[in-house]
């Protein structure tokens, strides 16, 4: 009896250990500056990103622009890099002062050398092992972005 509660214990804490390290976790950072509010979003599993999440409030005044259809042409010239990218969902919402540009990077969903190649995501180093987080997190401060707890 003793041995089968002890095979039970065994079994039910690795099962709650292998749970625990596959958790994804959340880290968010924060930045404003020149007119434009930036908060990004990582979603991770240990050190390795699988997904980044972007949101920048945009005042048109920031770009040079003084109206929507303004903003939209110059916006035109920055969204074009993002629209054809595998694993990129990229979305503008234009306000009567301000344009929300939302995108969403899917790291797990992407080949990460081909990625490397496209200025827009900054990916630099070795990435056989994944994005790591607490790099991505020390790039992320040093940029200015604040970490919110």
């Amino acid at each position: 009896m003793k041995k089968k509660t002890a095979y039970i214990l065994i079994v039910l804490l690795t099962l709650f250990l292998a749970a625990c390290g596959n958790k994804v976790s959340e880290r968010v950072f924060e930045a404003e500056k020149n007119g434009v509010k930036v908060t990004t979003t990582y979603e991770h599993k240990g050190d390795e990103v699988l997904k980044q999440k972007t949101k920048s409030v945009i005042g048109y005044e920031a770009i040079g622009a003084t109206s929507e259809d303004e903003a939209k042409q110059i916006m035109d010239m920055f969204s074009a890099g993002y629209e054809e990218l595998d694993g990129v969902d990229y979305k503008l919402e234009y306000g009567d002062s301000e344009v929300t540009e939302n995108i969403t990077v899917h790291y797990d969903e992407m080949d990460l050398e081909e990625a490397k190649e496209i200025p827009e995501l900054n990916i630099t180093g070795d990435v056989s092992n994944g994005i790591s987080m607490e790099k991505t997190a020390e790039f992320m401060e040093d940029q200015g972005f604040t970490e919110v707890e």
